[in-house]
């Protein structure tokens, strides 16, 4: 990961900048890519900047397409089916740790467009996504 980077995510885990301020400087850093057209950029967004487990009935909630810009750890949930994390997650940016079974780090690997400074961990198929996310209290 790039170590500008890494120096503003310690910044907003000590509290010197908080983390929507976080994700601007780090959004500064990010070489510039194509711009997207208005209309994608618009789609509905979610970040997360501590821990998220991404459960089905989660997801349900979201629009469809939704960017979710990840800053902490998410772990997916072993019981999601892929067609529905690919339905509702259009971009996937990663800046933290993703942790979930292959089937379902293949989907979110394939919505990066690159955009992708943290790090994927695979899950066995049958740890839930409780498991996955007690491991590193």
């Amino acid at each position: 990961m790039n170590e500008e980077i890494l120096e503003v995510l310690k910044m907003v885990k000590e509290g010197t900048v908080t983390p929507e301020q976080g994700v601007e400087l780090i959004e500064a850093l990010i070489p510039s890519a194509p711009r997207e057209p208005a209309a994608a950029s618009a789609r509905p967004a979610f970040r997360n900047l501590g821990s998220m487990i991404l459960t089905a009935e989660f997801l349900r909630s979201l629009d469809n397409g939704t960017s979710y810009l990840n800053m902490g750890r998410t772990v997916i949930a072993s019981d999601v089916q892929p067609d529905l994390l690919a339905r509702k997650i259009g971009k996937y940016r990663n800046m933290g740790q993703t942790v979930a079974p292959a089937r379902l780090l293949a989907v979110l690997v394939s919505r990066c467009h690159g955009d992708n400074l943290g790090t994927f961990t695979e899950t066995p198929e049958s740890e839930g996504g409780q498991a996955a996310a007690q491991e590193s209290s």
